[in-house]
């Protein structure tokens, strides 16, 4: 989505959006740029306390995750934007 994208290259590392985890956690895209990537920080939470760390970027209507070399796709739909400014 479109959206997802433009919303990322603001200079802050603010919340883009986030979705629902079927660990009780979220999925939640920052702003932030990864290291040496043209892709932004992403980061998964569940409910134990257990979070890890990925980049995302969009192809189409789908968000793409590489969580440490396991890339996923997720519909771009199913995830809520967040409000200008929001952290976790």
């Amino acid at each position: 989505m479109a959206v997802l994208l433009a919303l990322s290259l603001n200079a802050s590392a603010e919340v883009v959006a986030s979705m629902n985890n079927q660990g009780g956690g979220k999925i939640v895209l920052t702003s932030a740029l990864c290291d040496r990537s043209n892709l932004y920080v992403a980061y998964s939470y569940v409910d134990n306390g257990k979070t890890i760390m990925g980049c995302w970027t969009t192809s189409g209507d789908r968000v793409l995750v590489d969580w440490s070399g396991d890339i996923r796709a997720y519909p771009a739909s199913a995830f809520v934007l967040a409000p200008k400014g929001k952290t976790y």
